[in-house]
């Protein structure tokens, strides 16, 4: 964490959400991070994902660096933030996916963080709501 940064402002908020330029970059660096922890983004109106190629390094490298787990809270709440909330449930339901499916992405620390941080990264009540019902099965 950085103790000198200063929080977002609500005037900076909404000048971000407005320009175009801002929400791409955005939605590029949204899509490097993804690639850096072994996902694809199928569909950016849905947020639907799949595995990369790379997946099993890069499922490795999450798993094993909790620090990982910090930047995917940031990421989540500055999508909300950005007005590209929709995104966040498809990250979520992805690890579910990958954990109940494919035995994938099962560690400790993983689910710990996606119970008490990243579901509650999601805003609206009904989405959050059946975010954590899934994770509590």
């Amino acid at each position: 964490m950085n103790s000198e940064s200063q929080p977002l402002q609500l005037h900076e908020i909404h000048a971000m959400r407005a320009d175009k330029a801002v929400i791409n970059r955005v939605y590029g660096s949204y899509i490097l991070m993804l690639s850096f922890y072994g996902i694809t983004l199928l569909d950016f109106r849905t947020g639907l994902l799949s595995r990369s190629e790379n997946y099993v390094s890069r499922y490795k490298n999450l798993c094993r660096s909790p620090h990982n787990y910090l930047r995917v809270t940031r990421i989540l709440k500055s999508l909300s933030e950005l007005g590209l909330e929709h995104l966040n449930a498809g990250l979520l339901l992805y690890f579910l996916w990958e954990q109940s499916e494919n035995s994938q992405l099962n560690v400790s620390r993983l689910k710990s963080s996606m119970d008490r941080w990243w579901a509650n990264c999601i805003r609206d009540e009904e989405e959050r709501t059946m975010v954590n019902d899934l994770i509590g099965q």
